[in-house]
């Protein structure tokens, strides 16, 4: 249970109290940490800035009695939010290829097993380096598009023609399902 003079913290953080605010993220930042630790540890850090950059815009507490399960869940979901900010960023999620099917199936948000996990954090790790050999005029315009940019935006962005954008979209794509095949045994 919180005490009444947190309490009176998240109150004044409420009313825009940038000491108080900082008083209260000194007081947690090594419990956000730790979980960020347990559920993102590549990003632990990031994921604490984000916990805590959340709560200051927002600025809506919990009952006094739930801060440390409110931080928690803050906590587990702005971790899931930077796994799939990573993976939206450096594993090509538009192929409809079988091999990249199977792939986001065995997801790391989506295990619960700590051995599939560990299997599945190789098969990440090998995507985004497979993605990052690629050249990079095929990476910007793959990016782009995962991020959902039409044709005309990249090829604005990258100063060619929407036809060359269709071409280094499509030989992107060849070449990452060609790594991909290399690897058939991380993907069986």
């Amino acid at each position: 249970m919180i005490g009444k003079a947190n309490y009176e913290l998240m109150e004044r953080i409420a009313r825009g109290d940038r000491e108080a605010f900082s008083e209260f993220s000194e007081q947690y930042r090594q419990e956000v940490y730790k979980n960020a630790l347990r559920f993102c540890p590549e990003y632990a850090e990031d994921v604490t800035q984000r916990v805590f950059t959340k709560i200051w815009i927002k600025r809506n507490f919990p009952p006094k009695e739930e801060i440390l399960s409110w931080l928690y869940v803050i906590t587990k979901n702005e971790s899931i939010s930077e796994k799939k900010r990573y993976w939206n960023k450096n594993v090509l999620l538009e192929s409809s290829d079988e091999e990249i099917g199977k792939i986001l199936e065995n997801h790391p948000s989506n295990l619960d097993n700590p051995r599939e996990y560990a299997i599945s954090q190789e098969q990440h790790e090998f995507l985004g380096d497979s993605f990052n050999e690629l050249k990079p005029e095929f990476r910007a315009v793959l990016i782009g598009s995962i991020e959902g940019k039409k044709y005309q935006e990249i090829a604005e962005e990258q100063k060619i023609s929407i036809r060359t954008v269709r071409s280094r979209l499509n030989r992107g794509k060849i070449e990452l399902k060609r790594k991909i095949n290399k690897r058939k045994d991380l993907f069986a």
